[in-house]
């Protein structure tokens, strides 16, 4: 004959059976928790290997940028080095010869009394000269190319000294090339004048800031 339960053994048995449910959803959760704890933590290691990542990225790029910039100035000064040797050596001139053997005079001028020049007049007024042999440009000079830094490299205005020697030494070589006789005629554009409004309110002559908009510009 089956053994008949009270009702505080069944009530006992009920009790017990969900504490063991909750004990055992208790579990689960805590094991949910420990995994998403787990999960977090490798997120988070994963976050500082890419910032780290990217930050050695980033200083690559910039050090790359820099040995690339460093390497265009060093490539533009021997370039100007190269053309300011070759402008120096050359007379600017017509005439001489030229053999298979020998072409410097292409490049170095002649011995003419005329200079392989011409001569073109912008809208502004201001008349260059360009060489035809060695590619030199004479223009009125702008202040702005003539600050310099201790090592003599060209840079902006807050950051160097203005070299009023180098300027004058530069205005002076620019009327000395509008007086090389040519008998090439000079091209022209139509002359007009160049004004701007200032905070006033006042009509003013813009004329040197037209020179400084073209001042990396040469005839070639």
């Amino acid at each position: 004959m089956a053994e008949v339960k009270s009702v505080e053994e069944k009530v006992a048995e009920v009790r017990k059976s969900k504490q063991d449910e909750l004990a055992d959803l208790d579990l689960q959760i805590k094991r949910e928790e420990l995994e998403q704890l787990r999960l977090t933590r490798e997120e988070r290691q994963y976050s500082i290997r890419k910032l780290k990542q990217d930050l050695a990225d980033r200083e690559v790029k910039d050090l790359q940028k820099s040995s690339d910039r460093e390497t265009r100035g060093l490539a533009f000064r021997r370039d100007k080095t190269s053309n300011e040797l070759r402008w120096k050596s050359c007379t600017h001139k017509k005439g001489g010869n030229v053999s298979e053997r020998d072409m410097k005079v292409l490049h170095y001028g002649g011995n003419s009394e005329q200079y392989a020049v011409i001569r073109h007049m912008f809208p502004n007024g201001d008349i260059w000269t360009h060489c035809q042999r060695c590619g030199k440009t004479w223009k009125p000079p702008v202040k702005a190319n003539f600050y310099f830094d201790e090592r003599g490299v060209v840079v902006p205005e807050k950051l160097g000294t203005f070299d009023q020697e180098r300027f004058n030494k530069t205005l002076k070589e620019y009327h000395e090339a509008l007086q090389f006789p040519t008998k090439n005629t000079m091209s022209s554009s139509h002359v007009f004048s160049f004004v701007r409004i200032n905070e006033k309110g006042e009509r003013i002559d813009a004329k040197e800031e037209t020179r400084l908009a073209m001042k990396d510009v040469d005839l070639t």
